[in-house]
């Protein structure tokens, strides 16, 4: 569409070049306020530029100074990296004013297209995709191949990533359909329609590859026919192509002509094939339509069309865009006026995930003016719709990551990457096991970690693991603390060394072993001495494990097994002497690895819980009845005490793991300055010298420790790429973690928290009695069937 009498509004004055002596950014910003408060609010576009007077970055509005206004407003906590960075950067602006919001659409896709600025999505040359070119304005359409749009009203089918399938098809329909005519007598014909008596046959049609129209064989209406069956095909159609190819290769069989029927058969299985995937998603409404699918992996748009025609879903295309990508909805607002220029089929409805910032009517308007009848562009909620947006995006994040892979699968890529990022840090040499660590949690329920590892600059799935927050309680949003946790526990794993451990202690003088008999009297004193800090119930020396000094006791701690199978440890203590130098945690986890399987459980002071967690208990909601009475009988007992936490030992998650045993190389934190400092903190604590880096979603600014300021890198670094296909795979696996706890958490039971009752017993009882309700209902005969007399008396426990 060609806009007649297009009213362009070049403010004059606005364009202000700043000299050398800038002022600092908030009198810029404030400047920049006071003139857009003067600008236009008509539609139109606008252009800011940075301090170079290049241009950052082109947008339409319906409201031009209220939507300059936007991006000079106070910050905002909702205000993502790319517009903070943005801000930081512009200097001046440009405003071209319209007649029309459709005329600022027009406008601003020709600018992006001209101008291609850093912060506006942009899409990729299109020469190397190939297309199927249907001349409709001829009265003798051709049908041919081309790499490039023309200004004219032919139909354009494609792109054709594959050029072989596009050369197949057109094979195929002129075996069923014979459409192809040599170029020799279209020409004439579109030029002269009387010069048909003038032409002869040609060579191609003597060999097959002319369908006759330069001998007369078929006229125009025949030839216009073929054409539109060729278009129906290309639209999805197909059926009538392969009733045709079915038909005669059987009738090639039946004349033994077993060459040609082998041919045909061949050209079937590709419209099978074909016909395979488009039942992914099938009705009987006949409708046409794209779904648009956007994905935005390390600052960059990936967006994957599925077409669907004739109600049936026929494949789909995949663009990587280049520039900066916001969000969904301005990446289509962007997108959709270039993908649909200059003859591409536009379909009767277009499903998008997002709407653009003003509204989804002006991209209807223009598709309409480009198609010639309405387009509707809407965002499905629900139904076949939804889902089919759905598998859009999910082939669209899809294929974002398989182009990252891609990359990373070439050596030379991630070995240059990893030699530049060991330059850039410092390293003595490239890192050859790098870990990722985010931090994920949804409105802080569900809190859970990641750390996630690349090994030579190629993730290493299987040496992934999450981590789930127990220092946290519901609701609690604390994102340092949860990377002190994750960190703590990643190095435990990594430094805990027991018997090492134990040689340094002896070199101080400290040896452990089994409480002896005379040693009983000594522990009572001590339980007496502390008697508002351990409960001095069933003490029998048999049960601990002491550190001796010259002698002396000066550390114990012991280890129960009450009657209903519930094992706990108890009565940590150490000698005031001691204390500080981690003698406490090491007679945990000495006394932890007598226990090969189950669980233990502890019960301690609320301030000691972050002790604990490091060495691997996490909190419990629901403790066992005997311990919960038993912390309510010592804080009755003894009222100025707090009432004690209930925390878990498992023994199957802290068993030796290969890659927690493993040394990284580099750390790298999901975070910036604060997140990095917290990382500093714990190795500090476990006296390790791993580098660790944090990587920012602001710009993407890399930070070590030490600087305030980040480290200057290349924005096209492939190092920084390395680090982002880093971080955001420590994000994918730390959401997906997330959100399978949240799904358990929705399927949960008050069996999880009744000793004695493992996965598979729960599974065998909810297949029994058919459910939770039925289960406590049953007779203890009944339950005899697959519980033993103590898992029944637990459960009989749990309802009281």
């Amino acid at each position: 569409m060609e806009i007649q009498q297009h009213k362009h509004l070049i403010l004059t004055g606005l364009r202000t070049r700043y000299d050398d002596h800038m002022p600092k950014e908030p009198d810029r910003v404030s400047s920049l306020r006071k003139r857009v408060a003067h600008a236009p609010s008509d539609p139109g576009i606008y252009k800011w530029l940075d301090e170079n007077g290049r241009v950052l970055y082109v947008g339409k509005a319906k409201n031009l100074r209220k939507r300059l206004g936007s991006y000079v407003s106070p910050a905002k906590k909702s205000d993502g990296p790319w517009k903070e960075s943005f801000k930081e950067q512009i200097t001046d602006f440009d405003v071209t004013v319209t007649n029309s919001e459709l005329e600022a659409l027009l406008l601003e896709t020709n600018l992006i297209k001209q101008l291609r600025p850093k912060y506006n999505v942009l899409m990729k040359d299109d020469k190397n995709y190939l297309f199927i070119r249907v001349s409709l304005k001829d009265e003798y359409p051709r049908v041919e191949t081309t790499r490039r749009f023309e200004h004219d009203r032919a139909k354009y089918f494609g792109p054709y990533l594959n050029s072989f399938e596009a050369y197949q098809s057109l094979d195929l329909l002129h075996e069923a359909l014979a459409y192809r005519a040599c170029a020799h007598s279209t020409d004439a014909l579109n030029r002269n329609t009387h010069a048909a008596a003038s032409l002869k046959p040609c060579l191609e049609f003597q060999i097959g590859r002319c369908n006759g129209l330069c001998a007369g064989k078929i006229n125009k209406e025949e030839y216009q026919k073929r054409i539109e069956q060729v278009i129906d095909f290309l639209k999805g159609r197909k059926d009538n192509v392969k009733a045709i190819l079915l038909e005669r290769m059987k009738a090639a069989a039946t004349d033994r002509k077993f060459e040609l029927a082998a041919k045909l058969r061949n050209y079937l299985a590709l419209i099978d094939g074909t016909r395979e995937q488009k039942q992914i998603a099938t009705d009987t409404t006949g409708e046409d339509c794209d779904i648009l699918g956007v994905a935005i992996l390390s600052d960059r748009a990936h967006v994957v069309i599925m077409h669907r025609r004739n109600g049936r879903l026929i494949g789909d295309t995949h663009f990587a865009l280049s520039g900066h990508a916001i969000d969904a909805g301005s990446v289509i607002e962007q997108f959709l006026p270039q993908f649909y220029d200059n003859g591409r089929e536009i379909p009767d409805t277009v499903l998008i995930p997002e709407a653009p910032e003003d509204d989804a009517g002006v991209l209807e308007e223009l598709l309409r003016d480009r198609r010639g009848k309405s387009v509707r562009v809407i965002i499905p909620e629900r139904g076949r719709k939804s889902q089919l947006l759905q598998l859009a995006e999910r082939n669209a994040r899809e294929k974002a990551r398989q182009m990252e892979l891609k990359w990373e699968a070439e050596e030379r890529n991630t070995k240059g990457a990893l030699e530049e990022l060991a330059e850039l840090l410092n390293l003595k040499s490239p890192p050859r096991r790098i870990e990722g660590y985010d931090i994920s949690h949804l409105g802080g329920t569900e809190t859970v970690g990641s750390m996630v590892v690349m090994k030579d600059g190629k993730a290493a799935n299987d040496l992934y693991r999450s981590f789930t927050i127990r220092t946290l309680k519901s609701g609690q949003v604390d994102d340092y603390k949860a990377i002190r946790e994750v960190l703590a526990r990643r190095m435990r794993r990594l430094t805990e060394d027991l018997p090492q451990e134990e040689k340094k202690w002896n070199a101080e003088g400290v040896s452990f072993g089994k409480a002896l008999k005379k040693d009983q009297k000594a522990i009572e004193e001590i339980h007496a001495a502390n008697a508002s800090d351990m409960s001095d119930k069933g003490i029998d020396y048999k049960n601990y494990l002491v550190a001796r000094h010259g002698g002396e006791i000066v550390g114990f701690g012991r280890l129960i097994k009450h009657p209903q199978g519930i094992t706990e440890m108890k009565s940590i203590w150490v000698n005031e002497s001691f204390r500080g130098g981690r003698l406490g945690q090491f007679i945990v986890r000495k006394i932890l690895r007598s226990v090969k399987k189950g669980k233990v459980y502890c019960m301690c002071n609320p301030e000691l819980e972050e002790y604990y967690a490091r060495i691997g208990f996490r909190y419990v909601i629901t403790p066992p009845k005997v311990l919960a009475d038993a912390t309510a009988a010592f804080v009755k007992k003894n009222p100025d005490q707090p009432l004690g936490v209930v925390l878990l030992w498992e023994a199957h998650q802290n068993k030796v793991d290969p890659s927690l045993t493993a040394r990284p190389d580099l750390i790298v934190i999901d975070g910036g300055k604060g997140q990095l400092s917290t990382a500093v903190d714990v190795l500090k604590i476990y006296q390790s010298d791993i580098p660790v880096i944090g990587l920012a979603k602001r710009e993407e600014e890399i930070f070590i420790p030490g600087k305030s300021d980040p480290i200057p890198c290349p924005a096209e670094s492939p190092a920084k790429f390395l680090l982002m296909r880093l971080r955001d795979e420590a994000h994918r696996f730390s959401n997906a973690h997330r959100e399978k706890r949240a799904k358990n958490a929705m399927t949960a039971s008050s069996l999880d928290e009744i000793p004695g009752l493992g996965e598979l017993t729960m599974k065998q009882l909810l297949a029994r009695f058919g459910s939770i309700s039925a289960m406590r209902k049953a007779t203890d005969n009944e339950l005899q069937e697959i519980l033993n007399e103590t898992q029944i008396k637990n459960i009989r426990e749990s309802q009281e």
